[in-house]
This record gives structure tokens, sequence and C-alpha cells, in this order.
């Protein structure tokens, strides 16, 4: 019987199908929290980072799904075309009990999806965040079971049909939706050049400091502070390969200057270290300076300790 012969193949789908469901429904609810975090914004339990940090979630759900869910659908349409060309195969009893199973773990994945959106409520999260991610887990867990029962009986009415259309086109546009609030490849290239600028500056900042509190006296150029022995090399623009600016505006004033191509005025991203203040790395996309200046209370000269 072509059931029997094509039972190994049909237990791997029907595993495989498992697997992917559970990859999806776990990545699609991870997106759709993040939306709700960038659209309502909880002052209380989001801090400076945790922008930075939702989208970096959401570049990762957004890879998974790219992947899993077009394999989903294509495997659930090559097996529901399998029963339907093989009536006989709808009564098997490995397939009844591995589609359970599929049901068991989509119950447990929203169980556990529940649990961390109650834990984050009772935490402080706004109640209209709770509400939203709530629902969205009850809808993710709604769509499976119906899909799913619709797998077990094999019968898919036209209700089944609208809710397999409206569940694609909810993840088509989550994802499209995250890939705009998360930033293109190519926008996210020029974020990491300009973190490698901003890291770049606070280094020679440092080294600054430390060479004004060993000689009394500010560096003539960044040349001064190369060091071989400790192994400083003064950093260069990754894109341009050409040397940061530096000018001398005092005995322990300075600034240092970069080209950026991207803005994050406003942001409160990376605070300066080691400074008097608390002065920023915010620039937006143009040439920046940063004034800096050195407190001799805070950063002593070495031979006067």
């Amino acid at each position: 019987m072509s059931d029997s012969k094509n039972l190994p193949r049909d237990v791997f789908l029907y595993i495989l199908s498992t697997v992917l469901l559970a990859f999806v429904s776990i990545h699609i609810g991870m997106l759709t929290f993040q939306l709700v975090n960038i659209g309502i914004p909880d002052p209380f339990l989001d801090g400076a980072w945790s922008g930075e940090a939702t989208r970096s979630l959401m570049r990762w759900a957004i890879a998974v799904l790219v992947i899993t869910f077009p394999a989903l659908l294509w495997t659930l349409r090559f097996l529901r075309k399998d029963v339907a060309a093989f009536p006989e195969k709808r009564d098997m009893r490995v397939r009844r009990w591995l589609l359970y199973f599929t049901l068991f773990v989509a119950g447990i994945v929203a169980i556990g999806d529940l649990v961390t959106v109650l834990h984050a409520y009772l935490q402080g999260d706004l109640s209209l965040r709770f509400l939203l991610k709530a629902l969205s887990v009850l809808a993710i867990a709604g769509v499976i079971m119906a899909v799913y029962r619709a797998e077990l009986n094999g019968v898919y009415t036209k209700t089944h049909r609208a809710i397999e259309a409206g569940a694609t086109g909810f993840v088509v546009a989550a994802l499209v939706a995250g890939l705009v609030i998360a930033g293109t490849p190519q926008s996210q290239r020029l974020v990491r050049f300009d973190d490698r600028r901003v890291n770049d500056l606070s280094s020679i900042q440092w080294q600054i400091i430390q060479h004004w509190q060993a000689k009394n006296v500010l560096p003539a150029d960044l040349g001064a502070l190369t060091n071989e022995l400790s192994g400083f090399f003064v950093p260069v623009d990754p894109v341009t390969q050409e040397a940061y600016e530096y000018r001398i505006t005092g005995p322990r004033s300075f600034e240092l200057c970069a080209t950026f191509a991207t803005d994050i005025l406003g942001s409160q991203q990376s605070l300066a270290y080691p400074m008097e203040k608390n002065e920023s790395w915010e620039h937006g996309a143009e040439r920046t300076c940063f004034e800096r200046t050195i407190d001799p209370d805070l950063y002593p000269p070495l031979k006067n300790r």
C-alpha cells in the first residue's frame, strides 16, 4: 500500500512540521512582543539600551521566520495534498499521534508565552502592553488549534482557509514592520561603523587622559599616543582609513571629531567615559566634534600622588 511505502517520509515530514511550527510560533510571538514594546514604550522598564536590544531581538526573529515560515507552509501543503491523493492516510495512527503531539507542543509554547507576559505585567509592564501581548499569544494559539484540528478531521472550510490566509498576511505584515523598524542590512552596517567610530574616540579619549596624567600636558597630536610597549596604536576611521581629528583648545581641554553616517541625537546612547560630566557621544549624520575638559580632581597628575 502506498501509505506503507511512504511511511518513513510521512513520519519525518510530520516531525519536521512540528519543529517548524514551534520555531514559527515562538518567533512570531517574539517579533510581535518587540513591535508592541516599540509602539508603546514604557519609561519605567525601557532603559537607554533597550531600544537596540529590542531591535536585535526583532532582527533575530525576522531571520528565523524568513526561513522557517515558508518551509512550514510548504510542508503542510505537501502533506495535505498527499492525504487528498491517498485518503486512507487520514486515519493512520502514526499521523494522528504526530498531529496531536504538534498540538501539544503548540499548547506548551502558548502557555510559556502567557506566563512570560503575565510575569512582565506583575513586574510593572503597562496594562495596554500586557493586553496586546496576551491577545497576540491567544491569537497565535487559536490559529494553530484551528489549522491543526482541520488537519486531524480532514475538513477544510472557507473559515479555515480564511484563517490561514489571515495568519499568513499577519506574518508578512509583521516581517515588513520589523524590517522597517529594525533597519535594513545596509542601514545596520552604517550603524555598526558609527559604533566603531564611537569606540575608537572613547579609546583615544582615555589615552589622552592617561597622557595628561603622566606628563601634565596634552599630547601635541594623536601620533604621540602610539605606544608599542602597551600595544596601543591610534585607530583610524573604519571606512575612509583617515585619522580622526584632534585639536587642543586649552591646557586641559580638547576636541575629538569624526564624520558619522547615522543620527542618534536624543537616543541617550554611549555616555562618555571617563569624564567629569554626563557628556554623551550623541551625533547626527554629519561631522561632529566632542569637547572634553579633564578634571584634575578626578584625574590628578601622577607625579602629584
